[in-house]
């Protein structure tokens, strides 16, 4: 009598969905957060300024070798909503006057001076006339 073949891979059709639904999680992370990672960089080359204040990376993307930032210049301030959420680490800073004499950086909300972490860092004093 002749040997039946040897069956190597024997699984339910449940084992095999409780197998893709436990790998999608960790898969679907991996792709948020590197899709996140892309549209921190093109934020970044728009943004005209970055005063380098060094900061841990938020929500993991620290693992993928992002480097958070202490500070970050939104090029308009119709541009500080989507700023902050791409950089939740970050103070956001927005360009005032850029067409006129006086040129600086304003913070995009209006912070108290006891609980601020940039104390004795008035952005109106870095204003100067520009020739």
């Amino acid at each position: 009598m002749p040997t039946p073949p040897r069956r190597w891979l024997a699984f339910r059709v449940r084992t095999l969905f409780v197998v893709v639904a436990l790998l999608s999680v960790p898969l679907a992370w991996v792709g948020y957060s590197l899709n996140w990672i892309w549209e921190r960089h093109e934020a970044l080359q728009r943004s005209p300024r970055t005063p380098q204040v060094p900061r841990r990376a938020p929500l993991g993307l620290w693992v993928f070798g992002e480097e958070g930032h202490g500070g970050i210049v939104a090029p308009d301030v119709s541009e500080v909503k989507r700023y902050e959420q791409l950089f939740p680490e970050a103070k956001i800073y927005w360009e005032v006057w850029k067409n006129n004499k006086y040129k600086g950086l304003m913070p995009a909300e209006p912070q108290d001076p006891a609980n601020s972490s940039f104390q004795g860092d008035d952005p109106f004093s870095r204003m100067k006339p520009s020739s």
